[in-house]
């Protein structure tokens, strides 16, 4: 099981992150717009390459590219359902 978000632009992703940036200690905290926009990009690029490879090992992938935090949830119902701990 992977998660990314392969079907966003970059410039919409960097709109999401820097509408929900908190004053805890994020990962993109510490980054300047240029850094972002790169890391950005990377992710969005493995992502798509992620997803191919699921598809082809027929693995299950959740697009996070729209309304992250229910797709979130939705990965979080996935690991809890399937988790070992509730044998």
């Amino acid at each position: 099981m992977l998660c990314g978000v392969p079907k966003i632009s970059w410039q919409q992703k960097v709109k999401q992150i820097l509408a929900h940036r908190s004053h805890d200690d994020n990962w993109h905290d510490q980054l300047n717009e240029k850094q972002l926009i790169k890391a950005v990009q990377t992710w969005i690029k493995d992502s798509q390459y992620f997803e191919t490879k699921c598809q082809e090992y027929k693995l299950k992938f959740f697009d996070l590219s729209d309304d992250f935090t229910s797709r979130l949830e939705a990965v979080e119902k996935f690991l809890v359902k399937n988790s070992s701990f509730n044998s």
